[in-house]
């Protein structure tokens, strides 16, 4: 019905994500290009975050529709970005 409106469940990396995988995982600005990422909205210490888990489209099966579709072996990267733009990866 309104499915403009509703957000894409597979987006390129934003900008702050690129970056912050240069910067503390090494990943080069042209592997970061195929990669995508699937997000939710939660909370983290009580703080509004929004969380991401990072695949490579070309490795995984069946593009996911839903944050909880991609898990495990799928994962490249995953972390949350807080409130004001701060990227924050998981071991």
């Amino acid at each position: 019905m309104l499915d403009f409106l509703r957000k894409q469940p597979v987006s390129p990396l934003p900008e702050a994500i690129t970056s912050s995988l240069g910067q503390l995982r090494g990943v080069s600005d042209q592997a970061a290009q195929g990669l995508k990422m699937v997000s939710q909205a939660g909370l983290y210490s009580g703080r509004k975050v929004t969380y991401f888990r990072v695949f490579d489209p070309a490795t995984v099966g069946a593009q996911p529709r839903r944050f909880e579709d991609l898990d495990g072996a799928g994962v490249l990267y995953s972390g949350h970005i807080e409130r004001e733009g701060h990227v924050v990866l998981s071991r």
